[in-house]
């Protein structure tokens, strides 16, 4: 009889162990904003849009979204988890892929590892700077490249936007930012369709990190 218990308790206890391996748990991801802009994001498959913080010497309101996911259970023995494809970017953030003394990569997509009744949290830092072109005229922007005036040389640079921008429209691109290290200004020419070149910042112009130049063109 004693042995019939216990066979009966065995029995049932692997019958619970089937049972807890054939259930789903949930792990969540959560991105902070942490800067004075919005930031765009896709997590799985699915679009998002973490709204602009308020980031000043007064005030630090982080706005964040969190995101579930269904995580299916494994062996008992290994981690219950599930590798999910993120993309995320904004006006003054890029995910840094690597980084030297010399170089500097940026990437907007990456892969995250989720846990099982864990959140994974996913905390982000202004590192560019931007410049956002908004088309309130009556004819389509052809074409703009900014250039940057450093101390010994001038550089001309194509804004990587997908043009041509349609009235109503706007886009953003990522500048490299000033710093205290390296300090320099910098302007703006937007050609329109009809062909006029306009002319925007100047010396006057620096942009350092999380900083956000609009053209508004009307």
């Amino acid at each position: 009889m004693k042995r019939v218990k216990i066979l009966k308790y065995l029995f049932l206890s692997l019958m619970s162990i089937f049972l807890l391996i054939g259930c789903t748990g949930e792990g969540k991801i959560k991105i902070h904003n942490n800067t004075n802009h919005e930031l765009f994001a896709e997590i799985d498959g699915k679009d998002y849009i973490i709204p602009a913080s308020i980031i000043n010497d007064s005030i630090n309101d982080i706005e964040t979204i969190s995101v579930g996911f269904d995580i299916e259970k494994g062996s008992l023995f290994s981690d219950n988890e599930k590798e999910v494809n993120v993309s995320l970017f904004g006006p003054t953030f890029a995910i840094m892929a690597s980084y030297t003394s010399e170089d500097t990569i940026f990437t907007d997509e990456t892969k995250v590892t989720i846990k099982d009744g864990k959140t994974t949290n996913i905390y982000t830092k202004a590192n560019t700077a931007g410049v956002r072109i908004i088309n309130n005229s009556n004819q389509k922007i052809i074409y703009a490249f900014s250039t940057f005036y450093f101390s010994n040389v001038t550089s001309n640079i194509g804004m990587d936007i997908d043009f041509p921008i349609m009235v109503g429209e706007s886009k953003f691109q990522r500048i490299y930012p000033s710093s205290n290290n390296e300090t320099f200004y910098v302007s703006f020419s937007v050609k329109m369709e009809d062909g006029e070149i306009l002319e925007f910042g100047g010396e006057s112009l620096r942009l350092f990190a999380d900083d956000l130049y609009e053209i508004n063109i009307n």
